[in-house]
C-alpha cells in the first residue's frame, strides 16, 4: 500500500516541529583575578545598570536571585532555544514574549573569585514552553563582571 505524498510530507513536518534542538552545555564559572568584594560589587552594579530587579541578595552566601523579568520575542529567541520556527507556529508561540529568571553565585577570597550565572527562560503563548538557555546572557554577564572586577 502506498502512502500518499501529502501524508508523508505532513509526517515529516510534524516530526521536524516536535524535534528538540540540542541543549547548550552549561557555562562554567569564570575565574577572576580579583577579590570576592570587588566581584560582588561588580555584580551588583551590573544588575542595577541593566535594571534587573533583585528578589534575593545575600552577600554572605554570594547568592543573587533576580525577579522574573519580561523578555521580548526577539530577545528570547536570541537567548534561548524554544524549538524550531515551525514548532513555535504550531504551538502559537512564534511571536510570544517570555520570562526569564537569573541566578548568580559569587565565590572567592581576598585575591581570587568566580562568578557563575544561570538563566531559565519560558516562552508564553497558547502553551508555554520551557526553553533551554543558549548561554548568551550568562557568558556576556560573566565576562562583564570579570572585566569590571579586574579593572584597577
Amino acid at each position: 500500500m502506498r502512502i500518499p505524498f501529502l501524508v508523508r510530507i505532513g509526517t515529516v513536518l510534524v516530526a521536524a516541529a516536535c524535534a528538540s534542538a540540542p541543549i547548550a552545555a552549561p557555562i562554567q564559572p569564570s575565574g577572576i583575578n580579583a577579590s570576592f568584594g570587588k566581584t560582588w560589587n561588580s555584580v551588583v552594579d551590573i544588575l542595577a545598570e541593566r535594571n534587573i530587579p533583585v528578589k534575593t541578595m545575600d552577600r554572605s552566601s554570594g547568592f543573587v536571585s533576580a525577579e522574573l523579568a519580561s523578555v521580548s520575542p526577539t530577545e528570547i529567541d536570541k537567548l534561548a532555544n524554544c524549538g524550531s520556527t515551525l514548532a513555535q507556529i504550531m504551538t502559537g508561540n512564534a511571536n510570544a514574549s517570555g520570562i526569564a529568571r537569573y541566578n548568580i553565585l559569587v565565590r572567592g577570597d581576598s585575591t581570587k573569585s568566580t562568578v557563575k550565572v544561570t538563566a531559565r527562560f519560558i516562552k508564553g503563548g497558547d502553551s508555554a514552553v520551557d526553553c533551554p538557555s543558549n548561554n548568551v546572557f550568562e557568558g556576556q554577564f560573566q565576562s562583564e563582571v570579570k572585566t569590571r572586577a579586574e579593572a584597577p
